[in-house]
């Protein structure tokens, strides 16, 4: 349960012990106060959860890219990391060695 969730239950606590008459005019508006409280903590828990997913998947910004075994032909995932490391591929199909390079562009050629 997150800091806010945690604040408007207590609140809400407070205000039940409270005893207050929800049919006069204060008694009503602090529990439509409570009642936007609740429902903001919902969001904003929403929206944490959210955030947090999203960084999670920004942690791995290494791209996949997809090859075919020049061999057997069998379709072979391969991350940016590997291939700029210069790490030797195997087809796990048929076992070949696969020799991958990435074509440059970043520079202008003369």
């Amino acid at each position: 349960m997150s800091l806010i969730n945690e604040q408007v239950a207590y609140l809400q606590g407070l205000v039940n012990g409270l005893e207050l008459d929800e049919e006069t005019k204060e008694g009503k508006v602090l529990m439509a106060i409570i009642d936007v409280l609740e429902d903001m903590a919902l969001v904003i828990s929403d929206l944490e959860t959210f955030v947090d997913d999203w960084f999670q998947m920004d942690e791995d910004p290494s791209e996949i890219y997809s090859y075919y075994c020049p061999n057997c032909g069998a379709p072979i995932e391969v991350e940016e990391e590997t291939i700029e490391n210069e790490q030797s591929l195997v087809c796990p199909k048929c076992g070949d060695p696969i020799h991958i390079s990435i074509a440059c562009c970043d520079h202008d050629h003369a």
